[in-house]
């Protein structure tokens, strides 16, 4: 069965779009995997798999990489194992299975107050799904970079109230950001062609991105 994951974010910061490439290539590697960009900014996931594909002709090498795909429908979704949605729009919530929130400290406002928009709006979508007899989407709250203590543990505090799960932190580590210019990601840094630039951000960045992914999906 097809599971549907969107990855949104609340706040400036960036990390959407670079969470939901290096999501789906972990993915990749055991499920058939779609990735599809609603954002569409400066064709960064366009660029990304285009360039793991150039990497594993040159390199005789087997990348797992998710397929691009331009749009989202019935068809896609029951022709993948997994589909992950880069997108903020939260018109698209309904349809997800399992809802990402990345959440930076300057946009934390929006789920500790109980009656702000963004929440009416999670629960709207899944008035939604359960109209339609789905299940109500897991909801999960992604920390995001220089995150405050503070803000963390009252996220905490009220996730019960909220209905979503707190995640370990996506912390700001360049490996990430490089791997997607480059179409490498730190999980490719295992194989004998990456080893000798493999290095201790490439280490801190892997480790704390298969934490996060263990923790929303702990038997993908």
């Amino acid at each position: 069965m097809t599971r549907i994951i969107l990855v949104s974010r609340i706040g400036q910061k960036k990390g959407q779009t670079l969470f939901a490439a290096h999501l789906a290539t972990i993915l990749a590697e055991t499920k058939k995997t779609a990735l599809i960009d609603f954002e569409q900014q400066d064709k960064v996931l366009q660029n990304f798999t285009k360039r793991r594909k150039q990497i594993s002709a040159d390199k005789k090498l087997q990348l797992p990489a998710a397929q691009l795909q331009k749009n989202f429908s019935k068809e896609t979704a029951q022709t993948f194992d997994f589909v992950v949605l880069d997108a903020k729009d939260s018109s698209l919530f309904e349809h997800a299975d399992i809802l990402v929130v990345l959440v930076s400290d300057d946009g934390v406002g929006a789920l500790l107050k109980k009656d702000s928009a963004f929440l009416s709006t999670v629960w709207e979508a899944k008035k939604k799904r359960a109209a339609r007899g789905l299940n109500a989407f897991h909801f999960f709250v992604l920390p995001n970079g220089d995150f405050s203590a503070q803000n963390k543990e009252q996220l905490k505090k009220d996730a019960p109230i909220i209905g979503c799960q707190i995640t370990p932190t996506l912390k700001d580590n360049s490996a990430y950001a490089k791997g997607l210019n480059d179409g490498v990601t730190v999980l490719d840094k295992n194989l004998p062609f990456f080893e000798k630039t493999f290095n201790q951000d490439d280490f801190f960045a892997r480790r704390n991105l298969k934490q996060i992914v263990q923790f929303i999906l702990p038997n993908k």
